[in-house]
Formats: structure tokens, sequence, C-alpha cells
């Protein structure tokens, strides 16, 4: 699975072993991290290197690597205005979120803007040294179970259109969205015939 790793740059010197354990983890459980920029980082703070930052490169290159990832994880202890930019890009392409909080830190997701979003696709987990390997994994687990998804082409006709591109607007969701609702909806309460092709085959 491709890993999105997000966290406060200004929060490295320090979360910089809680930042380094999470990337860690999620190499020795198999995955892949899209934007592996965390050691080179660590490496300029404990140097004191001076250096140009090209801002422009770095938002192209986290861009592009939360669109070519699976999920995201984020270690938001220490919150910064580059995190909540990820976490926003994460959740507008759809992609499975795990927030995570330090135990020993003073924060409380509760008390986040996060908190407010209602979304299946975020998860918030308190973590401690001991069990961020099980955290992540669990989460990966669950995102690979509701993950798996099929494309095809889709025809429809400009009345369709018209009411897809109004319900839309309207209930400010993606038009694959109401697409797949319409049908999750079909299958579970309005079609009897493929409820008795499940009981047959259960």
């Amino acid at each position: 699975m491709k890993v999105h790793f997000g966290c406060s740059s200004i929060g490295i010197a320090k979360q910089k072993e809680s930042y380094l354990l999470i990337c860690r983890t999620i190499k020795e459980l198999g995955h892949t991290i899209t934007r592996d920029w965390l050691n080179e980082a660590v490496g300029y703070i404990e140097n004191k290197k001076k250096h140009s930052i090209d801002w422009g490169f770095i938002f192209r290159d986290v861009s592009k690597s939360i669109f070519a990832c699976d999920v995201a994880v984020f270690e938001n202890t220490i919150s910064s205005f580059s995190t909540g930019f990820q976490f926003s890009l994460a959740l507008q392409q759809k992609k499975p979120i795990l927030m995570l909080y330090s135990k020993g830190g003073e924060r409380n997701y509760k008390d986040t803007f996060a908190s407010a979003i209602e979304s299946d696709l975020i998860t918030f987990k308190k973590y401690a040294f001991e069990n961020i390997e099980e955290i992540l994994s669990n989460f990966f687990a669950e995102s690979v179970k509701g993950g798996e998804k099929t494309r095809f082409n889709f025809l429809i006709d400009k009345k369709m259109e018209n009411y897809l591109d109004w319900a839309a607007f309207t209930y400010k969701k993606s038009k694959s969205d109401i697409i797949r609702e319409l049908m999750s909806e079909q299958m579970i309460h309005n079609d009897p015939n493929y409820k008795k092709y499940l009981d047959s085959i259960s």
C-alpha cells in the first residue's frame, strides 16, 4: 500500500522520535511512503544547516504524493498550516486518513477543527510508542477492506447528467458518491431478487 505521511516540520525538534517511529513502522509493515522526506529534514535541523526552501517544489511534491497514495497518515500533535492543507487535499481526494495524536501531548483531537468533519474516511487515534504498530496495522487492514473499487465507463443521457449536476451541487457530494449511494439503495432495499440471490449464497 502507498502511504502519504505528513506532520509539522516545525515540530521536528519536539516530535522527531515519534515521526521517525511512525515512518519506520509503516515501512516495516511492508508499505511504501510516497514522499519520504523526513530523514533529510531531520538532518538539516540536527546539523543546523542553512538551506533555501523551494516552496513551489514542495507544494507540487506534496500534492503529487497525496494524489499517488492509497491512504494518508498524519501526526498532528503539533499542527501547522501545511498539515492542514495536506489533510484537506487528502480528504478532497477521498483518501482514507489516519490522524494521530501523541498520548503524551497536551492536544486532544476533540479540540481541533478536523474533529467537526463528519466523514467515514477519517480515523482519529491517540497513540504511544507501545501501540503505534497495532494502530497502523488496524488502519491499513480496514482501508484495504473498504477501499477496493473497480473503474468502468458509464454513459448517461442529458436528463441524467442534469440530475447529477443538480444533486452534486445541492447535497455537496461528488457525482460518483451520488451514483454509489443510489446503487446501494437499490441493492439493499429495492431489488428483492438480488436479496434472494445473496441469501442463497450465504
